[in-house]
């Protein structure tokens, strides 16, 4: 989604106040209410927008979060990575994104599907070994 620059500006804004105020990384919910208290982006009006614009920054790698997505900031915290980061630990390397936003092979190993499809249709034992 492609954003523009007084949208990712006022959101990072809004994520870095929050942090302040809060003392430790916000949730989404406490970045967009920072947000509509700060600047009252008619174009961010419901949180699932907001929800939307912080993945979208967070695309970007110019944002960090835990694990779960849950919680956002502008620095590193320990547990905390961009989302280049957390895509190599959750899919491992051999895969990269392309431009489109679409995960593709590079060196990882795959699979024919037609090979596969044949191989759980087959009632011959030996294919399974």
């Amino acid at each position: 989604m492609w954003l523009p620059y007084f949208i990712v500006n006022k959101m990072l804004s809004s994520v870095i106040s929050a942090e302040e105020k809060l003392g430790k990384p916000p949730s989404v919910i406490e970045i967009f209410v920072e947000m509509k208290r700060q600047h009252n982006i008619s174009k961010v009006s419901n949180i699932y927008e907001g929800a939307a614009v912080i993945t979208s920054i967070f695309r970007e790698d110019m944002l960090f979060t835990n694990d779960v997505c849950s919680h956002y900031s502008v620095t590193r915290h320990e547990g905390f990575l961009n989302y280049s980061e957390l895509f190599r630990k959750k899919i491992g390397e051999g895969y990269k994104i392309n431009k489109d936003g679409t995960v593709a092979v590079t060196t990882a190993p795959t699979l024919n599907f037609r090979n596969l499809t044949e191989m759980l249709k087959s009632k011959d034992a030996a294919l399974f070994e």
